[in-house]
């Protein structure tokens, strides 16, 4: 267990995120590497958090607390008009010592704390399935949604998602 605000470093966009849904994915080293931006909006900012590598695997998940707040990884927050605010969270991992961001030139593993970039300026605008990032290797994405939407979740706890199926939708959609 962890809190968002923990995950997020204490971004100023994190209590919006406490009450809503979230969904953890598992990339083994098998898996696809890239990630895809699951809602089309506008990216409002960058949180690059500097921390360990610890594998992120069942047994590091077992045997260190609070793994995933105390990774490497980089938030990106999008602002959506059917989801409100979406935080796509890049977590590394042991073997994996470089994230990269398609649409940024933000540089991971590079011994700095914590980096902040809003970009409500800056116009960078993602459409659902554009690649938002990379891992070196495989590692974890955590998504939240705000918890003014609720979400029906369509993905099955264990089984493999694939680029382009649907993880969830609104409910009642």
């Amino acid at each position: 267990p962890y809190t968002v605000d923990e995950l997020l470093g204490g971004d100023p966009l994190s209590s919006r995120f406490a009450s809503g849904s979230h969904a953890t994915i598992y990339l083994s080293p098998r898996d696809y590497h890239r990630v895809h931006a699951p809602v089309s909006g506008k990216v409002v900012s960058i949180e690059y958090l500097g921390g360990t590598l610890y594998p992120v695997n069942s047994i590091g998940t077992e045997y260190i607390p609070k793994l995933f707040a105390k990774n490497e990884r980089v938030a990106v927050i999008q602002e959506s008009e059917t989801h409100g605010l979406v935080a796509t969270v890049l977590v590394g991992a042991i073997g994996v010592g470089r994230m990269s961001l398609s649409f940024d030139d933000l540089i991971t593993n590079s011994g700095a704390e914590k980096v902040r970039k809003d970009l409500r300026d800056a116009s960078v605008y993602l459409e659902k399935g554009d690649e938002l990032g990379r891992f070196n290797l495989g590692s974890t994405v955590i998504l939240f949604v705000e918890g003014k939407i609720p979400l029906d979740f369509h993905a099955v706890l264990g089984e493999p998602i694939h680029m382009g199926e649907r993880l969830a939708t609104r409910s009642g959609s």
